[in-house]
C-alpha cells in the first residue's frame, strides 16, 4: 500500500565549532548583497520568458492582468506577473476536481472513457463514444505539469463520472477518493455497489488503494473530505497524524428539504474506517437552535461543509431562513455550535444564502490558510445569473471581517460557476467560468491573490492576478449548459441526446446534470491549479464535435512564474522584492553582517544539546 509518510518536528542542531572559512564566506555574501542587491533579475512579464519556458500549453503572449479590487487595473503594470499555462487531459470530462499532492503529481477527476452501449461501459458497442453521465469513468494523472496523462483506474476499475470527491491531506500527502459506485458494476469490490459512499485513499499518488464503504448514504453528490489535527480530550489517531473527516448528504434529492440531512463522519485511522461524529444539517428540525422552525439550507452543490483550523478545530457556515451563521467544532466533529461574540450574541455573516433554485454556486465558500486567517467567498446576483464574485477577510476567527472585495477580472460580467483554495497566508485563487458583456460563450479564469491579507490594513489594496486561461479563440463553454457533446449518434444519420439526468444534455437551461462544479487547488509548491471541462462545439455537427466524437474534454490550467513564485506580502519582505529594488537582499546582506559580528563575538563554541 505505500507507507504514510510522517511530518515529524524539526530538530535544529547547533554546530560544536565555526570555521573561519565559513565566517569569511558569510562576511563576502553579506557584503555583496548590500553593494548589489538593487540589480532586479528577469521577471515573468520580461522578453525573456516564453510558453516554452514554463511547460506545457503556457501562452507568455497573454500574461495575467494585475489589478485592484472592482476592476481597477494597475498602471503601470508590476513585472513579475504569472503566465496562464492550460493544456488538456486528452479524456472526456464532466463536473470536475483537481488536487495535487505532496509530490507534486496533479490529478483531475474524472477522466471518463464511454464505451459500450450508448457510453455505459455494458453491453454491445452501440454508439460507444457517447459522453453520458452513464459513461464508465477513472482519474488522470500528471507529473510534468500536463505534457503527458495518464488513466489511472482507482482499485482497478471504472466508476461514476459525476459527484465525486478528492482530497490530500497536506500534512502526509495521501491522496483520498470517494465515488458512489463503480460503472460497469464490478465484484471485485464486494457486494456493496451502486449507492453508498465508496471511499478509497492513496500513499503512492495512485498506484494502490485502500477501500473502505459507507452504506448509510445513499447516492450522495458533492460530498468533501478534511483533515485536522486531533484535539486534546478527544481520542487520538491510531497510525496517523491527522484526523480525517468526510461529510456528505443522506441522499439524492438536488436541494434540501428533499435531501434529508447531511451527516459527518471521522476517521482515526487515516481514512481506513469510518464512524458517524454528527448529523451537521436537518432539512426539517434545524440542529442548530438559531435556526428557530426553519430547518438548515443545503442542496447538492453548495459550500457549507467544514473547514479546519490549526488547533484541529473545524468551522462550517450554517444556513436557515435568511441568516447565515458561523459555527465551530471543539469535540472532532461531534457537534458544531453557532459561535458567539464577546456579548453572547450568535455570529452572524452577511452573504448570499445558497439556493439551487437561484443558480448554481449561488451561495458562500469558507475557507481556511494555514495561519487560521478566514475567507469568505460569494456572488453578486441579479436575478438568477451570477455577476461578479466578492471576497472578505478575518484574522480573528470569523468575529469580524473586512468590506468586501470584488476580485473578479476587469470586463467580466457574468459567472456561471466558479470554485476557490487557500493555502499559504494570504494566498487565494478563484477559478470561474466566466464571460463579458455581449458575449453568449463562457471562457476560464483564474483569478490569484498573494496579498490577501492587506484588506486587514486601514488602507491596504490586495493585488489580484486574471487571466483567462484558455485561448480566448476557443471558449470552454458555448452556453450556460453544454450544446455540442453527449449525443447519440444514430448510424450518422440522426443525433439524439441521451436522456436527462443520465446524459449531459439539459432538459432546459435550468436543468443541467453532469457539470455542476469545476475544480480549484494550490499545490504545495503554491502553484494555484483550475479544473475545467471543455465543450466541443456550438453543436454536435459541428467540425470540432465530429473530430472528438460529440465528447467533452478535460482541462486543467495553472499560473507560472518564470522566476520564483512570490510568497504573501502580508507583513513581511515580499519575495518578489527583486523586481522591486533588491530590498530584500539589502536585508538578507545586513542580517549576513549581523550573523558575522555574532559569531566573531562568541567567548566559546556552542554546545550540543
Amino acid at each position: 500500500m505505500g507507507g504514510v509518510e510522517h511530518v515529524g518536528a524539526l530538530a535544529v542542531r547547533r554546530r560544536r565549532s565555526r570555521t573561519w572559512c565559513v565566517i569569511g564566506t558569510v562576511f563576502i555574501v553579506g557584503a555583496v548583497c548590500v553593494v548589489f542587491g538593487a540589480t532586479p533579475p528577469r521577471s515573468a512579464a520580461g522578453a525573456s520568458a516564453t510558453g516554452a519556458d514554463l511547460g506545457p500549453g503556457c501562452d507568455a503572449t497573454r500574461p495575467a492582468v494585475a489589478h485592484h479590487a472592482g476592476g481597477e487595473v494597475l498602471d503601470p503594470q508590476p513585472p513579475g506577473g504569472p503566465i496562464p499555462c492550460t493544456v488538456s487531459t486528452g479524456f472526456a470530462a464532466a463536473e470536475s476536481h483537481i488536487v495535487v499532492t505532496n509530490r507534486g503529481t496533479v490529478v483531475y477527476t474524472p477522466a471518463v472513457v464511454p464505451s459500450g452501449l450508448i457510453g455505459t461501459g455494458q453491453g454491445p458497442g452501440v454508439a460507444p463514444d457517447t459522453d453520458a453521465n452513464a459513461s464508465p469513468a477513472a482519474i488522470a494523472v500528471t507529473n510534468d505539469d500536463g505534457s503527458q496523462w495518464s488513466l489511472v483506474k482507482p482499485l482497478g476499475v471504472t466508476w461514476n463520472p459525476t459527484d465525486h470527491a478528492d482530497y490530500v491531506d497536506p500534512v502526509t500527502g495521501r491522496l483520498f477518493y470517494e465515488n458512489y459506485g463503480p460503472i460497469p458494476l464490478a465484484p471485485s469490490i464486494g457486494p456493496e455497489q451502486d449507492g453508498p459512499s465508496h471511499i478509497l485513499w492513496s500513499d503512492d499518488d495512485g498506484q494502490t488503494w485502500h477501500h473502505t464503504v459507507l452504506p448509510a448514504l445513499t447516492l450522495t453528490e458533492n460530498p468533501r473530505f478534511t483533515s485536522a489535527p486531533p484535539v486534546g480530550g478527544q481520542p487520538p489517531p491510531v497510525g496517523y497524524p491527522d484526523v480525517i473527516y468526510f461529510c456528505a448528504n443522506t441522499n439524492v434529492g438536488f436541494t434540501s428539504p428533499v435531501i434529508v440531512g447531511r451527516l459527518c463522519y471521522r476517521s482515526l485511522d487515516g481514512g481506513t474506517t469510518f464512524t458517524q461524529s454528527s448529523q451537521l444539517f436537518n432539512a426539517a428540525v434545524a440542529q442548530h437552535p438559531e435556526c428557530g422552525t426553519d430547518g438548515e439550507n443545503f442542496s447538492a452543490v453548495d459550500g457549507y461543509y467544514p473547514e479546519p483550523a490549526h488547533d484541529g478545530s473545524l468551522f462550517v457556515l450554517v444556513s436557515c431562513g435568511a441568516k447565515t451563521f458561523l459555527a465551530r467544532s471543539i469535540d472532532e466533529g461531534s457537534s458544531f455550535p453557532v459561535v458567539r461574540d464577546g456579548s453572547g450574541n450568535p455570529v452572524e455573516v452577511s452573504v448570499p444564502t445558497d439556493s439551487i433554485t437561484t443558480a448554481i454556486g449561488s451561495g458562500p465558500h469558507l475557507r481556511i490558510d494555514s495561519d487560521d486567517n478566514m475567507y469568505l467567498i460569494y456572488p453578486e446576483i441579479t436575478g438568477r445569473t451570477l455577476t461578479k464574485l466578492f471576497l472578505q477577510v478575518s484574522d480573528d476567527h470569523g468575529l469580524s471581517w473586512t468590506a468586501p472585495l470584488e476580485l473578479t477580472a476587469p470586463g467580466v460580467t457574468g459567472v456561471l460557476r466558479w470554485a476557490v483554495a487557500a493555502r499559504e497566508p494570504g494566498h487565494v485563487a478563484v477559478a470561474y467560468l466566466g464571460q463579458r458583456d455581449g458575449q453568449s460563450t463562457f471562457d476560464g479564469y483564474l483569478t490569484e491573490t498573494r496579498d490577501a491579507l492587506d484588506a486587514l490594513q486601514p488602507d491596504g489594496h490586495p493585488k489580484f492576478w486574471s487571466a483567462v486561461m484558455n485561448d480566448p479563440a476557443q471558449p470552454l463553454m458555448f452556453g450556460r449548459t453544454i450544446k455540442g457533446a453527449g449525443f447519440i449518434d444514430a448510424g450518422g444519420v440522426l443525433q439524439l441526446p441521451y436522456l436527462f439526468p443520465l446524459g449531459i444534455q439539459p432538459i432546459t437551461e435550468d436543468a443541467t446534470a453532469g457539470f455542476d462544479f469545476i475544480g480549484a487547488t494550490i499545490g504545495p509548491d503554491g502553484t494555484p491549479w483550475a479544473g475545467f471541462a471543455r465543450d466541443c462545439g456550438p453543436a454536435p455537427d459541428t467540425p470540432s464535435c465530429t473530430e472528438q466524437n460529440d465528447q467533452t474534454r478535460g482541462v486543467a490550467a495553472r499560473f507560472a512564474y518564470a522566476t520564483q513564485t512570490p510568497e504573501s506580502t502580508a507583513g513581511r519582505l515580499p519575495a518578489t522584492g527583486l523586481a522591486d529594488g533588491g530590498q530584500q537582499w539589502i536585508a538578507v546582506g545586513i542580517l549576513a553582517l549581523a550573523v558575522l559580528a555574532a559569531a566573531t563575538s562568541a567567548r566559546s563554541p556552542a554546545r550540543r544539546p
